[in-house]
């Protein structure tokens, strides 16, 4: 990226782009060290050290396991004791999504107690509250010959996918469990949500690409060009006035109960790419690409029942 202060998303895109496919956008083959834990992920660390090698500015690993983001890559000069919010031209959470295959959770994939945000916390070092954007890194992972490649990269804006910030602080917020449970009384309830939202790659439009999604219309730089956008509908509780919406949305639809706005997202791929793939130039719209569950109930499923065979 050019100029005084690069989107430090689009520069992160960029880095990772170059340097898990060649020129011609062809994958790179790699070798991954083994887990050493269970909550260790070594496909964390080699993105970290790509990004490291790459990325004009500061990258840090999330110091232990079950830290979310995985990732923090910040701009040189940023003072993290001297900022309370931030934009993505200062900092960016990157939290990274490994697959073995594009199918897998299609319309629904775990995010585990977290839900994804678009803007998420991180402390500086006297404990300070920090909000900054937050990506995420959807990577299909497949092995090759004893070694892997990327066959797919999207690094998508956690709002495209959930802009409830207030969904997000609920989630991070100190939970109460009930304890003192059980005839000995001395058993517990950790009362861990599980939060379930779209898999991005579930929208066939990115299968095989390396591409970004972001909030941003204008970082079409540095070889980046803008291919394609998508609109997220968000259903309000009540009608909205005409014209532009708070935070960033567009009114779709107003006057009637409920009302209908929509948020744009921008994807972008390396100019290179773009040719491969075609591009006219023509910048087409999606609404709503990521696929979701055709029903969804409230109750959840019945847990698995053993079943006693009779005697033959």
């Amino acid at each position: 990226m050019t100029g005084p202060h690069p989107d430090l998303a689009a520069a992160s895109f960029v880095a990772l782009r170059r340097s898990l496919a060649d020129a011609h956008g062809t994958p790179r083959a790699f070798t991954l060290r083994p887990k050493a834990s269970t909550q260790d992920d070594p496909f964390d660390v080699y993105l970290s050290e790509r990004l490291e090698e790459a990325f004009p500015g500061r990258v840090q690993r999330a110091p232990g396991p079950l830290i979310s983001p995985d990732i923090v890559v910040v701009a040189p000069a940023f003072d993290p004791g001297a900022a309370t919010a931030v934009d993505t031209t200062e900092a960016c959470g990157l939290e990274v999504k490994r697959f073995v295959k594009l199918a897998s959770r299609s319309t629904g994939m775990d995010f585990n107690t977290t839900p994804p945000s678009g803007t998420i916390s991180v402390y500086s070092s006297d404990y300070q509250k920090i909000e900054i954007p937050g990506f995420y890194a959807f990577a299909v992972v497949e092995p090759v010959d004893g070694t892997n490649v990327v066959s797919t990269l999207a690094l998508v804006d956690g709002d495209a996918i959930n802009s409830d910030k207030a969904l997000y602080d609920l989630a991070v917020s100190p939970r109460t469990k009930e304890i003192d449970l059980g005839s000995y009384g001395d058993g517990m309830n950790r009362q861990r949500p599980m939060y379930v939202f779209p898999n991005p790659l579930s929208w066939e439009w990115l299968g095989g690409k390396m591409a970004l999604v972001h909030r941003r219309p204008d970082v079409a730089t540095d070889g980046l060009v803008q291919v394609a956008k998508i609109l997220r509908k968000v259903p309000a509780t009540s009608p909205e006035p005409s014209g532009a919406g708070k935070d960033g949305l567009t009114e779709v639809t107003s006057g009637v109960v409920p009302a209908v706005s929509s948020r744009a997202f921008y994807c972008y791929v390396l100019e290179d790419d773009a040719h491969r793939f075609e591009f006219d130039g023509e910048v087409v719209t999606y609404t709503d690409p990521f696929r979701v569950p055709k029903r969804r109930v409230q109750e959840t499923s019945q847990r698995g029942r053993f079943i006693l065979r009779r005697p033959a």
